[in-house]
């Protein structure tokens, strides 16, 4: 008994085996007209050009002070496949070139240390800022605290240093609960490194003691963890100074004076002798420092931005 015959069964039903080829066809076309497309796909290319400029170098000094530190700089970077370079006199081109398995967030954090090394601050940020908005979706720990870390340094740098210390702190909290002391650790010493004459001396010293206790001795950190002891010290030292030198006599309400003029000759200095941003950091209201300055601390108004004349009104009272 012979089996069933597909070519044999075709044969005989030509008729059925024609409709089926073009009903097939009909519904591949109508398909076809319905695929999903964009006129401008998305994709990322993981490819970058750093340039730099020494107008009068020769070669020579270009290669081993400039392209040399540069690939060495971007060795750094996990995401790097290979660095291609073309020196000239006066004009060195690195070509970057990043591995195909990176995100597109990695890309824009590796983006972002680039800028930082090239002081493109405000470029820097906005490539971290993106990387981290990405990267926090995702759940990726430790590309994450890059991401943070790199934007707390663009920022504290451009001159916003509490968002900075907020950024860094979040960076070191992450990578310290996913049990990554090392990194926790050397977050601690960025905040110390670029932070350090805008904080308190007591937040600098816990900056220092929460790296020591996660870095170790034969730790890759090592020169940094020395270096932040000497800053640490040294903060400490002028703190210390500061309050030898307060001179302490007479009445305790002159004191309290002096301290008081002190402060606020501290917040005018911060402030670049705004009235206003020197109330802000001290917690007052702008009248009341004002009236401060004018009638108990004369000395200051020398410190103080000139006040401008309030405009008139140019509705007539009757």
């Amino acid at each position: 008994m012979n089996g069933f015959n597909l070519s044999e069964w075709a044969l005989r039903h030509r008729s059925f085996v024609w409709y089926l080829m073009l009903a097939i066809v009909l519904a591949g076309g109508w398909s076809y007209t319905r695929l999903g497309r964009q006129e401008d796909p998305s994709f990322t290319i993981k490819a970058m050009i750093v340039q730099a400029s020494w107008p009068g170098a020769t070669v020579e000094e270009m290669t081993n002070q400039v392209t040399d530190r540069i690939e060495r700089k971007l060795q750094e970077l996990g995401s790097l496949d290979f660095t291609k370079s073309y020196t000239s006199s006066g004009q060195t081109t690195v070509f970057v070139n990043l591995k195909d398995s990176g995100s597109v967030a990695q890309v824009n954090e590796t983006r972002a240390r680039l800028f930082l090394a090239q002081g493109r601050y405000s470029e820097s940020d906005r490539a971290a800022f993106s990387a981290a908005s990405v990267l926090e979706q995702g759940g990726e720990s430790s590309l994450l605290a890059e991401a943070l870390t790199t934007q707390g340094i663009s920022r504290a740098r451009l001159g916003r240093h509490q968002s900075a210390r907020d950024l860094l702190l979040r960076a070191a909290r992450i990578v310290d609960a996913a049990g990554d002391l090392e990194t926790a650790g050397g977050i601690y010493l960025t905040a110390i490194e670029e932070l350090h004459p805008f904080l308190p001396a007591a937040e600098v010293v816990d900056f220092y003691n929460e790296a020591d206790g996660r870095l170790s001795r034969a730790s890759e950190h090592s020169r940094r963890i020395r270096s932040c002891a000497r800053i640490t010290v040294n903060i400490f030292r002028e703190h210390i100074q500061a309050r030898h030198d307060l001179p302490v006599g007479g009445s305790f309400r002159e004191d309290v004076k002096r301290y008081e003029a002190e402060l606020i000759r501290g917040a005018l200095d911060q402030s670049g002798g705004s009235v206003t941003r020197a109330a802000r950091l001290l917690g007052v209201s702008h009248q009341a420092l004002s009236d401060l300055i004018k009638h108990k601390h004369t000395s200051l108004q020398s410190v103080r931005t000139p006040r401008r004349p309030r405009r008139r009104s140019i509705i007539k009272k009757r």
